[in-house]
């Protein structure tokens, strides 16, 4: 399986319910990214550190990674277990979240995967799905690192 892996700052994986015009342009800017990647990598699944739950938390109006998978009609998965999942399977560290997203990524049968992550986990993630003997590559990090939720 080939991985490219995306660095993000979370809020960007989601689109709030009244964004502004320069955060909705920034937004705009990352999925454009996203498609193009998509399009060059020929990307089967797009797959992401997110959950329903963080969705809902975040009042979010639509998910910018699933958007670019539904127009680019290839797969998509939320592979962050969410609390309820945390608390049945006893995680309790990072280490043991990055195995669940590497099975729900192998689960999906995808030879070539697009994974957005926060930018603190793409070096360690990276170095498992190596170890466990997938073709890696880091494509960006910093994606919405540091941009203002406002106008």
């Amino acid at each position: 399986m080939d991985v490219y892996i995306v660095g993000v700052n979370h809020r960007i994986q989601w689109w709030p319910s009244s964004p502004g015009a320069e955060w909705t342009k920034r937004l705009l800017e990352f999925q454009g990214y996203l498609e193009d990647a998509c399009g060059c990598l020929q990307i089967e699944l797009l797959a992401e550190e997110l959950n329903e739950e963080a969705l809902r938390i975040s009042n979010s109006r639509r998910c910018t990674g699933q958007s670019v998978a539904n127009s680019r009609g290839i797969s998509h998965r939320f592979c962050d277990p969410d609390s309820k999942e945390r608390n049945s399977l006893g995680v309790s560290c990072d280490e043991q979240r990055m195995r669940i997203w590497l099975q729900r990524i192998v689960a999906a049968e995808g030879n070539r995967v697009l994974f957005l992550c926060g930018d603190d986990h793409v070096g360690e993630f990276a170095t498992l799905l190596q170890k466990e003997g997938h073709q890696v590559q880091t494509l960006s990090q910093g994606w919405g690192r540091n941009w203002e939720l406002v106008d």
